[in-house]
Order: structure tokens, then sequence, then C-alpha cells
């Protein structure tokens, strides 16, 4: 079936990619890649959300903060295969392919047919119901889902004409509260499977590893060797020759790692979110630092190569192929290149899924351990217990049996077996 066929290629969580190793990944190519999800293709079950809740983004009755994970009570019935968590909205796709969402609704991110300026409890995208949705991505101000034909959508803002267009992709600058195909993939274009939102711009990946980028073009974050703008999907062709594996779009900067398990950045360094100093005029860690074009980023402590990699606006976090134990991280305005992640000889066995927030992490083990690193509520840790930029097994999911784990700016949230 279409929709077993693409299951190869993606795994649930937009914020996951499991890769099985330098030499098995040469051997079998970049579709195999793919095959390796790091959740089980049964992962399906209760969706947890913590953090802050502005906007009405954990999809409860109230705006207030949860420090620990927390249940929806608007779905509590509902079997979740995936979720993710935008700046402001939160959607997920069920076990059915219907798709939920909730939170700000003010560029008609959520896709539910009209602009809101109140947030929204979890609603059914009711113009999604029956498409077959496959994967779906948040940024900050729109989202996007990939179909099970290859066939990409997208909603929310579109752009302004004074600055530029949004990651909509619709060759305008018009805004939509109803999910809109993007040309040129799907039947007679290319075959997508993967989608990734950012800030105000959006990254695609398809079957033949080829990448494709869009939006506003501020600081390189396009990846195209300058900062213009581009309402339409372009190729990146600086990817060329290189089989992109995974795509990260943040709020300014950009990444991807290939099927070698080489990782590339490109974008806005403001908080050394790319993994290495810039240098020339544009250096020393300036709000005005960026790199226009992919650049590959040093992980000498993992041979060059990384099984996993995490992103967010603030850094990113890379786990070593041989252990599935040895973890770097950058950004964060702490380091400019990859170092080790103090504690990580604490982790209780190897890590199958990395999440990355402005200032949180969150890896689960092939144990069904959660563990954190960073500091505030999106730890899911309750303040007596926090541990500030220590690494720490959290207590309250200990008992459910994560299946897996995502994670926004300053939000959190996980899918946990039904008891």
């Amino acid at each position: 079936s279409k929709r077993a066929w693409l299951v190869k290629y993606l795994e649930r969580d937009v914020t996951m990619l499991l890769i099985q190793g330098r030499s098995a990944l040469a051997a079998r190519g970049l579709a195999r890649a793919f095959t390796a999800a790091a959740v089980p293709k049964a992962a399906v079950g209760k969706l947890l959300v913590w953090g802050t809740g502005e906007y009405g983004k954990l999809g409860v009755e109230d705006a207030n903060d949860r420090e620990v994970p927390t249940e929806l009570p608007a779905l509590a019935d509902v079997d979740v295969a995936q979720v993710v968590c935008g700046k402001h909205h939160t959607a997920a796709l069920d076990a059915r392919g219907n798709v939920w969402a909730w939170g700000s609704d003010q560029y008609g991110q959520l896709g539910l047919g009209a602009i809101s300026s109140k947030p929204r409890l979890p609603t059914l995208v009711e113009a999604l119901a029956g498409k077959g949705v496959a994967q779906i991505a948040a940024g900050a101000y729109h989202s996007a889902a990939v179909l099970e034909d290859g066939s990409l959508l997208t909603w929310g803002y579109g752009g302004a004409f004074l600055a530029g267009p949004g990651g909509l992709g619709h060759n305008s600058w018009n805004s939509t509260a109803v999910p809109k195909a993007v040309q040129g993939f799907g039947a007679g274009g290319k075959r997508a499977v993967a989608v990734s939102c950012g800030g105000y711009h959006t990254l695609a990946l398809t079957d033949e590893g080829e990448v494709y980028s869009w939006g506003r073009g501020e600081w390189g974050r396009l990846g195209h060797g300058g900062a213009g703008s581009f309402n339409r999907p372009e190729r990146l062709e600086q990817l060329v020759g290189t089989k992109v594996a995974r795509v990260f779009a943040c709020e300014g900067h950009s990444a991807c790692i290939d099927a070698t398990g080489a990782v590339y950045t490109w974008g806005h360094n403001e908080h050394w979110q790319l993994g290495y100093e810039i240098t020339g005029f544009l250096n020393s860690g300036q709000a005005f630092d960026a790199q226009q074009e992919p650049a590959k980023v040093k992980l000498p402590q993992l041979d060059g190569v990384a099984s996993l990699l995490a992103v967010s606006d603030q850094g990113g976090l890379a786990v070593g192929c041989a252990d599935g134990k040895t973890l770097m991280v950058w950004g964060f305005r702490t380091h400019f290149e990859p170092q080790p992640l103090p504690g990580a000889d604490a982790l209780d066995g190897r890590v199958l899924a990395a999440a990355v927030g402005e200032s949180h992490v969150l890896l689960l083990t092939d144990t069904g351990s959660v563990f954190t690193w960073g500091r505030g509520a999106p730890l899911g840790m309750p303040q007596p217990e926090r541990q500030q930029w220590k690494l720490a097994k959290n207590s309250p999911l200990a008992a459910e049996g994560v299946l897996a784990i995502a994670a926004g700016p300053s939000s959190s949230a996980a899918i946990v077996k039904r008891n």
C-alpha cells in the first residue's frame, strides 16, 4: 500500500531520526536509512504535554504552565501516532490519519478554515480528513503535512509585501487557514517524504534525498548562498550529490543529516546554533553572524558522523553511532563547536530519540527512560527536582512506557503506552 511504502522513509515524530550506523548505511543506501525508525511502528498511544502554556499551546483549559507531563482531556480517547510542537501551537496525527491542532490560530496555522484571535483547544482539522496524512510539521506561524502519495500541503502565515514571504510556498504572500497544496510535489512532480517548518521558511525532503527550501531568506536560512527569499520551492543546489536523510527548519537557521551521518547547518548563528564559528567579516557570535550555504559540522569525537541529530532555534545535539550514548551538544550561547554533554555516563541505555528546545533537551533511551538537560518547565520535572543544566532522569515519566518524544521552543510532549 502507499502507506506501507512511505513508512519505509518516515519515522513518525518530526524531531527524530535514527540512522543504523555508518557502515550499514553505506551498504544499504538512503532508502534503508528510513527503515530504522527512532520509535517502533507500534508507537501509538496516549499523549502527554508539559512546559509553558501561553497561547493555549498545551491544549488544556487554561494558559498556565504545566511542570509535569499532563494528559489532554480533549484527546483522552485518541490514539496518537505523532506530535509536533510549534512556537505557539501544537498538532497531533492520530492512528486513523486524522490531524488535531490547538493553540494560537492568529494566522490560520491550525488549518481550521478561519483565523481566530483566541487560542483553541484540540480540534479536528476537517480539511485533512481522508487525505492520507503521513507526517505533520509545526513552525512558528505555519504548519505542513506530507501525504501518502508524496504531496505536500501547507497553511498559516504567507508573508507580507514589505516583510517578504512566509513559509507556505504557494507563489504568493497570501496567508491561508485551509491546507493548500504546494505545487511541484505529488502526482507528476517530486515525491515528498518529510517536511520541517521554521519561523518563516520550510524545508522539504524527497524520496531521492533532495532538499527544497522556500520562504524568507534572511540570514541565509534557505541555504542558497545568499539572503534572497523565495515564495515557491527551490532545490538546494549546494547539496546536489548529497543524499539527505533528514531536514530541520528552525527560526533563523536550518540543518540536515545525510545518509552517511554527516551533519550540515546554515543560516543565523546568534546563539552559536550552527556548531561552528563563522570566520571573516561575520564572526565572533554577533547578532549579524550568518552562514548562507550548508557547511559541515565537525564531530571529531564521533568520528565525524552521527546516528541521530536534533536541533532547535538555540542549539543542537548529535549522538554517536558506536554506542548510542556519546552525546555532543552545541549552541545555547555556550559552545561554538560541539562539546560532550556533561553527565552522559548516567544514561541507562542507548539513545533512540532526541528532541531539543530553546533551553532544554529530551532523550529517550532503549530502556524507555526519558532524560532531560537544560532548564525550566519544559523539563517536565517538579521544581524541587529540577537540576538546571544537568542531565537527569525524568521521574514523572518513569512508569509511563514512553514511545516517542517531541519538543518545541518552550514545550514538550510524549506519546506513552496506554495502561
